[in-house]
């Protein structure tokens, strides 16, 4: 393959971000046009883990890759997307884009140009080819056209999110028991929840369905059978002052086995980027184990 000009990577950009793949992914769209437009610019060397989630991602001046898991996360999604655009409306596109793994920096390729055929047979005279070529066309749009339209009318929706795996937020509890601050468990069971099911990684079981569970007095299996969720999230709140701790503990469904376990921390006025915090979290071990 060889490498596209510049005016051909920017129009298949914008071909890609108008495709139907990242229809309802806005801050996915504003990744990949990162990530190009600073490639194009000849800034690739740039495209680390830090700036993408301060510039990308709005993290604040306290934003620690090592804790806080946005751009692996969403970079792996990035990249299913981008297959996805490939493998259906972008498969005959000249220029291809692709985000290897182990890196932020697009590659830009040029599959060879179509509309190129093959010379005819030997024999063949050149006014046979153009006398037949009517009555292919005419063939291939009786036949065709009806065959594109019930293609169409077959092709399925857009996908659901992630996949049939699905696992449940249980009811975070408080320490020490009672007072005003479980109602701020309630609310980082809530948000926790939210993030997890915007980031579609795993299917989420509705706050509504775990919410009935809440100090229930059921091995954890039973209930996770009666979700139909194969893991089970269960959390802790501990509060100290202006400061939230937060600990997790993704448990199998099955085999009621600790599968993951993790320690969180942030400020009453910042709940909102600590559930974001958790969940990306969550869902990177989700995606880690199951790729293993």
């Amino acid at each position: 393959m060889e490498a596209p000009s510049t005016a051909d990577v920017r129009g298949q950009l914008e071909r890609i971000l108008a495709s139907q793949a990242f229809a309802g992914s806005p801050r996915l769209r504003t990744f990949l046009r990162y990530v190009v437009d600073r490639t194009v610019a000849g800034e690739g060397g740039q495209l680390k883990e830090y700036p993408i989630g301060v510039d990308v991602f709005e993290r604040g001046e306290h934003y620690d890759p090592r804790i806080d898991s946005i751009v692996r996360v969403e970079a792996r999604r990035l990249r299913a997307k981008v297959d996805e655009y490939y493998s259906g409306e972008g498969a005959g596109d000249r220029v291809i884009v692709t985000i290897p793994r182990g890196t932020y920096v697009p590659l830009f390729e040029a599959r060879e140009a179509a509309g190129t055929s093959p010379p005819p047979p030997a024999g063949l005279p050149q006014g046979s080819l153009r006398a037949r070529w009517p009555v292919a066309a005419l063939v291939l749009v009786i036949v065709g056209v009806p065959g594109l339209a019930f293609w169409r009318s077959a092709e399925p929706p857009p996908r659901e999110p992630a996949t049939g795996f699905r696992v449940a937020v249980l009811p975070f509890t408080h320490y020490p028991a009672g007072g005003g601050d479980e109602a701020l468990a309630a609310r980082i069971t809530d948000g926790v929840t939210t993030e997890l099911a915007r980031l579609n990684v795993v299917g989420v079981v509705s706050r509504t369905s775990a919410l009935q569970f809440a100090n229930a007095r059921k091995p954890l299996p039973e209930i996770a059978d009666l979700l139909n969720a194969a893991e089970v999230i269960e959390g802790s709140v501990v509060t100290e002052g202006d400061m939230v701790r937060v600990s997790t503990r993704i448990v199998n469904g099955r085999t009621d086995l600790k599968a993951a376990v993790s320690d969180f921390a942030g400020r009453r006025d910042s709940l909102d980027e600590l559930n974001r915090r958790i969940a990306e979290a969550l869902s990177a071990s989700f995606q880690d184990r199951r790729m293993r």
